[in-house]
């Protein structure tokens, strides 16, 4: 199993590569990603100002869960990992309060990971306000319209944790 890390601040886990098209290959379109639910996209960061975007690569589709060991993009897991697929610029809008605020993304996940009340399936994390929101549901689980771009620069993710 390889790791890799996009953009110093969120790692990706993928699994030795069987075909062509695999999560975390490089991609053009959609047509060139093979693994069921997945998709070409780029990883963009803000800086200063600018947007600058990694290749693109396939991951999986907002919502689904990468489980290594099925080789497969999941709408549930059994069991969840420590990784998460990040979605730029996304959120979900549910009108929820933040469950952490003034912490790093990487102390949002790790509460993710740790929590015990009920399982952290996804995550919200603000780059700019430092918020962090634990979901124990997905994007798949709100309607479309529940969806957001972020489009005020406040720089919220969307971070769907990862099947073991």
């Amino acid at each position: 199993m390889n790791r890799y890390a996009i953009n110093g601040t969120s790692w990706y886990q993928f699994s030795v590569k069987l075909m062509e098209g695999y999560i975390g290959d490089l991609c053009t379109t959609n047509d060139d990603c093979t693994v069921v639910s997945s998709e070409c996209r780029a990883d963009c960061i803000n800086n200063t100002g600018t947007f600058e975007c990694s290749e693109k690569r396939c991951m999986c589709v907002s919502g689904y869960s990468f489980s290594p060991t099925e080789h497969k993009c999941l709408a549930n897991c059994t069991i969840y990992g420590d990784f998460f697929m990040r979605t730029y610029l996304h959120f979900i809008s549910n009108g929820v309060n933040a469950d952490y605020s003034n912490i790093t993304l990487e102390q949002c996940q790790q509460h993710c990971v740790q929590r015990s009340s009920s399982v952290c399936r996804s995550l919200v994390y603000g780059q700019n306000s430092f918020e962090c929101y634990l979901m124990g549901t997905t994007k798949l689980d709100y309607a479309d319209d529940q969806w957001k771009y972020d489009q005020w620069y406040y720089e919220y993710s969307y971070y769907q944790r990862d099947c073991i």
